[in-house]
């Protein structure tokens, strides 16, 4: 049986090359082996004997799930043979020199050995730590097992030949560690108190001799084992924070590990030691306790010795992977250290003033404590922070960023001091000049293989532009702490900000040279150019940033790198400029937005961005845009000013700093052409090309009175990228995608493609719509405008090619952008001949939802059009608005009232009804005539639609739309699909139902609110659907009691409600006239009892009495009751005791309270009834109160 056994092992483990069928029968025959009670037995026969790797591994496999799931079941002597087979392993089989186990055979062995010690430690092996320790280290007296946590006896020697249990003794406490002892892995109740008794077993017999033969090994392997002594230190370092201190941070290891830290050990063990250091340090006590054992320790003084190596090289110099992972691992132990030693110093500074504030007087003796542990941790910062800051200045992410959260809450420290000494000391100040450059320092791209070091021209590959934009996301992330780091020291220490900035910025435009001051704040004098020039001053160079790495340094042929962090750190400071700097205000943000403080342009900032706009505009040259001399001196051009990255930091300053820009008009030309030239909208890269349109419109609508002597020249620049944009219609990529997050994909309309280029055409109507230009220059611009846009609609509308509807949805869209820059007062008084203009695009684009019926993104664009026109033409529009609606309702009308829903026709319907109630908001009685003939089309195509649909709005409430997708019926009535595949359209059909239902009530709103109820008596005569004169209108009445009564939105409720109220006021006379026979007894019925009262008892679910949207639906309903009460007089109240009292179910007493409060009292007092109702019926419901 063992060579069929071995035979199907092989065959099981290597089945890809055998017959399916075979593998089969292999793998059920080793089931059944595996079945068999014996098992156990033959894999520990079968393990040291077999040659084949797979089969061991079977061996060890089954074993492990013999003692984890019946291990209890097995006779002691078969125990007894598990554990000695187990212990030969490791001793013998793991410990051959000629033939040594694999790693994942010593792992398995390790993981199936600490199965055992589950079962049987402490109580039927307690010795089993010891046992471990006699077998690898031969001569060790010990007993059975320690007691007290003191060891139990003495250790044997390290002998040579015992490398391989050596090891298994690392791998099997690493087990221990991962099976058993750490909480770091989630574990259920059981697995957690077996947990703790593992370690407080271990802590009482076994952890002293296991720390002795910790040190015993790393000192012995040290020399000659580097690699095995770290391995185990490393298995030391999990077992630290839960052990006895004593153990391990003594007098002979604490040496032993120092020792390790120096340069002579290999860079794995140097690393291992410093892991250990760390959690020694890292290890929880009290704040004093803490700085006793730093201190002991004398670590402080080694660590600091690092300031002149530490983080040296990285990632822009070659430099082999051991010497990085230990340069990361020293900046741990570095940063722990410092941590703990600031959150010491907190804790001791924390409880003398919470005493204080306390009222409680700190006695001598515990003050004298806390200002000796004060100074001591004050002392031992001192000592660290050079180091700290080599550490976080160094190329190294993975050195430097560790550093983040102590240099943060060093700053905080900082920021306490200066309050307190008002003022940083000069050693603070260099302190934080030097944090200022380790921002800058690790924000900056890598000098060498970044995925950016693209040429700008031609355009790169796509999967070079994907990694380069990938590289610019991390950066980006990584950038996020570090900018509000370096904002929070400019806050501390402006003027160092404004130095450090501004030399960067002299290094980055004049090579070899940076103009800084002595004191390293930034001075633009007149020996530099003019204010803020970045030219450097004749002479001896300056010297550069603080950097002993270089990193920052001003160089020949300053590098991309250089520029783009030197102009970042200026659009960053900007957060963070003080009151006398015109604060954040000063610029303008790339949203728009402008604080309200005093702009300030004469300070050294608006210098800063000064000179840069020079260098800007000296980078474009002097033409273009009829550019003359700045004046002063002539500032070298910035270097890289075609670079992606570059192009876009200048682009974001230039915005956020108009106003500066605005102070400085000679430098406009130049810094706009930045905007249209390869460094902006005519970049090769097209997320800069985008950019430069969507800023270049921020910029306008801060300069647009500064930019309008430039208008001549700046509208024929403009003109190839209005051409190239209106041209060519962004597809449906990732791109044209960016406002979709991922969660919405699934459900979101096919209308959300944004195309940010158009911002441009924004921009141009920014500037041309100005008042002060003149009349013909702008009717000859516009026209020149709009002309190719008409054209290009009206060649598309019937060509029906692949491109013409994106040609036509991008030329509407420019259309809409470029009415924003005109107020409605000039198209339609001051210069009509404009509005015109803009009616003439319209005009031409009325066939396009006809001839183009299914496409949605275009008939969006077209009714968006529309919106944006009626607010910009108004009355001018009205000519056009029956052919527009006609378009827009003709595929309904076509179809009938009583047609199938063809497809999308729910949400293009919605549209409609938006767009009708903006008419009849803005037109009112203008538009009566055309929407006598409008309204029954599209009311009988509502009903048809939602004929099948739930008037309550429940379907479409959010916590409902999941058990819509399986159970609702879909709006037009078919069943409603369950599968996977359909779940995400049926969902969104429900929303659009939902929506449609609630664009049908804010119409019928629109419509009697601006006094055209006389529309719907006109439809009463028109038949709906198969139903005679008056159908349509009851219809509607219908769909507004159900709304009322039933809508779990209260505010839609609202919306019915005072639709309701205003044909009751205007139907129902008081002399018991009537517009509609039997509406006074309709609204009796339906209004006052059903909506008022009943719907309000009975909603589902239940409406809660002190929500505000409730008690603003309370409210309406009081005052309907009171309507309809003045309206019907005794009969309403009649009704009220007499039927629907009896069917909500109120007591008689209760009843009559309710009929004198409608009949005597005010709206107050009839709501607070209401009230008081509502939360006695949900009270006995179970309902809240």
């Amino acid at each position: 049986m063992s060579d069929d056994f071995e035979r199907a092992v092989l065959i099981v483990f290597n089945g890809a090359a055998v017959d399916a069928g075979l593998k089969e029968r292999a793998e059920v025959f080793i089931n059944e082996v595996k079945r068999s009670p014996d098992a156990w037995r033959l894999c520990t026969e079968r393990f040291s004997v077999t040659a084949y790797s797979e089969v061991k591994f079977w061996c060890l496999q089954t074993l492990h799930e013999v003692i984890r799931t019946s291990y209890g079941a097995l006779p002691p002597p078969a125990k007894d043979m598990v554990k000695g087979a187990l212990l030969t392993w490791v001793t013998r089989d793991c410990n051959a020199p000629s033939a040594p186990l694999p790693p994942f055979l010593r792992n398995k062995v390790a993981q199936t050995l600490v199965a055992v010690l589950q079962h049987e430690y402490p109580g039927a092996w307690p010795g089993f730590f010891q046992d471990l320790l006699r077998a690898m280290l031969p001569g060790s007296q010990l007993a059975p097992a320690g007691t007290a946590g003191r060891p139990s006896g003495t250790l044997g020697p390290v002998t040579a030949g015992c490398e391989g249990v050596v090891d298994m003794y690392c791998r099997i406490l690493s087990s221990v560690d991962e099976d058993l002892v750490s909480l770091d892995i989630p574990r259920s109740q059981d697995e957690s108190k077996l947990s703790m008794h593992v370690k407080d077993s271990m802590r009482e017999h076994s952890i002293a001799d296991v720390a002795a033969a910790w040190y015993a090994l790393v000192e012995a392997y040290a020399g000659k084992a580097p690699d095995l002594a770290a391995a185990v230190l490393a298995t030391m370092q999990r077992y630290i924070s839960w052990i006895d201190i004593s153990l391990v941070a003594n007098d002979k290891f604490i040496p032993l590990l120092e020792g390790l830290l120096d340069a002579g050990a290999s860079p794995a063990l140097r690393g291992a030691a410093a892991d250990c250091l760390a959690e020694i340090v890292s290890k929880r006590m009290e704040a004093t306790a803490k700085l006793q054992l730093v201190q002991s320790m004398a670590i402080v003084p080694r660590c600091a010795a690092w300031a002149s190596s530490l983080g040296v090289g990285g990632r822009d110099d070659d430099e082999d992977e051991a010497a990085q992972a230990l340069g990361v691992k020293l900046s741990h132990l570095l940063c722990t250290l410092a941590g703990e030693v600031m959150d010491a110093l907190k804790k001791v500074e924390n409880a003398v003033i919470s005493v204080n504030a306390l009222g409680l007087e700190v006695g001598s003796e515990a003050a004298a404590e806390a200002t000796e542990a004060a100074a001591r941790a004050n002392a031992l910062l001192d000592q660290l922070l050079p180091a700290l800051l080599t550490a976080f200045r160094c190329n190294n992410d993975d050195v430097a960023l560790p550093l983040l959260p102590f240099m943060n809450a060093y700053v905080q420290r900082l920021k306490t001091l200066a309050k307190r000494n008002s003022g940083l000391s000069g050693e603070a100040r260099a302190h934080v000049r030097s944090m200022m450059e380790g921002c800058a320092a690790c924000g900056r791209y890598p000098l060498r293989g970044s995925a950016n070091d693209l040429a700008p021209s031609p355009p790169p590959p796509a999967a070079a532009l994907a990694a380069a934009k990938d590289e610019q996301s991390d950066v980006e992330e990584k950038r996020r702490d570090l900018f509000t780091l370096f904002k929070n020291l400019a806050k501390l220490a402006w003027d160092e900000a404004l130095g450090l900035v501004g030399r960067l910025l002299a290094a980055a435009v004049t090579p070899g040279s940076a103009p800084a001051l002595p004191d390293g704040v930034y001075h633009p004098g007149p020996g530099q150019g003019g204010p803020g020039s970045l030219a450097s001053p004749r002479g001896p160079a300056s010297p550069g940033p603080h950097t002993p790495n270089g990193r920052l340094s001003g160089q020949l042929g300053a590098q991309w790198q250089d520029v783009e962090i030197a102009v970042t750190l200026l659009y960053e400071i900007g957060e963070a400029a003080p009151a006398e700097e015109g604060g954040p205000s000063l610029g303008t943000n790339s949203s728009g937005r402008t604080g309200g403080q005093q702009d300030r342009a004469d300070g050294p900032l608006a210098g800063l961005v000064t000179a840069l706009g020079q260098a800007v505009a000296a980078a474009g040259g002097q033409e273009g845009l009829g550019q003359a001399g700045m004046g002063g001196a002539v500032s070298p051009p910035l270097p890289a000013a075609t670079h992606r990255l570059v192009a876009l930091a200048v682009l974001e300053v230039c915005v956020r700093y108009a106003r500066v820009l605005q102070q400085a008009p000679a430098l406009l030309p130049g810094v706009t052409l930045a905007f249209l030239d390869a460094r902006g909208m005519g970049h090769p890269s097209e997320d800069v090309s985008t950019r430069a349109c969507y800023l270049f419109c921020r910029l306008c609508k801060t300069l647009r009175s500064q930019l309008r002597p430039y208008l001549g020249s700046l509208l024929p620049a403009l003109q190839p990228h209005l051409a190239r944009v209106a041209t060519t219609p962004l597809t449906d990529t990732p791109a044209g995608q960016a406002g979709r997050d991922a969660s919405s994909k699934a459900l979101a309309p096919a209308t959300a493609v944004v195309d940010d280029r158009l911002y441009v055409f924004e921009a141009v109507g920014l500037l041309l719509g100005q008042e002060e230009v003149g009349a013909e220059e702008q009717a000859a611009a516009l026209g020149a405008l709009l002309t190719p846009l008409t054209a290009q609609v009206e060649a598309h509308v019937r060509t029906r090619s692949a491109a013409a509807p994106g040609l036509i949805v991008q030329a509407l869209e420019a259309v809409v952008r470029l009415s924003k820059g005109f107020k409605t007062e000039m198209l339609t008084r001051s210069r009509p001949q404009l509005g015109r203009m803009f009616a003439r695009v319209l005009e031409a684009s009325l066939p396009v939802p006809r001839e183009y019926p299914g496409h949605r993104l275009l008939r969006a664009r077209f009714i968006s059009a529309l919106h944006r026109l009626v607010e910009a033409l108004q009355a001018q529009l009205l000519p056009y608005l029956p052919a527009a609606l006609e378009v827009l309702v003709g595929p309904a009308a076509a179809a009938g009232p009583s047609a199938p829903a063809g497809p999308n026709e729910t949400s293009d319907l919605a549209d409609v009804l938006s767009l009708s109630s903006q008419l009849v908001a803005r037109f009112k009685e203008q538009l009566a005539p055309l929407m006598n003939g409008l309204l029954p089309v599209v009311v009988a195509r509502v009903h048809t639609l939602l004929s099948n649909w739930d008037w309550s709005g429940r379907a479409a409430a959010p916590a409902n739309t999941g058990a819509a997708a399986g159970q609702l019926p879909g709006p037009s009535g078919a069943p409603a699909r369950a599968d996977n595949a359909s779940v995400s359209a049926t969902l969104e059909e429900v929303r659009e139902a939902g929506e449609l239902q609630r664009q049908y009530y804010a119409l019928l709103h629109g419509l009697v609110s601006a006094g055209m109820a006389g529309v719907l008596l006109a439809a009463a005569s028109a038949p709906a659907g198969g139903g005679g004169p008056g159908a349509l209108l009851e219809a509607v009445v219908m769909a507004l009691t159900r709304g009322a009564a039933t809508h779990v939105d209260p505010g839609v409720r609202r919306t019915c409600v005072q639709v309701y109220c205003r044909l009751v006021a205007e139907w129902c006379g008081t002399g018991g006239q009537e517009a509609v026979p039997g509406f006074r007894r309709y609204a009796m019925e339906h209004l006052g009892g059903e909506a008022c009262v009943l719907g309000v008892l009975r909603s589902q679910p239940p409406l809660d009495p002190r929500d505000g949207a409730t008690l603003a639906l309370l409210s309406d309903l009081a005052t309907a009751l009171k309507l309809v009460q003045e309206r019907c007089g005794d009969a309403f109240s009649a009704h009220l005791l007499a039927v629907v009292a009896p069917a909500a179910g109120l007591p008689a007493q209760v009843a009559q309270q309710l009929v004198l409060a409608v009949q005597a009292s005010d709206v107050k007092d009839v709501r607070e009834c209401l009230r008081g109702l509502l939360a006695a019926v949900n009270q006995a419901a179970g309902g809240r109160s």
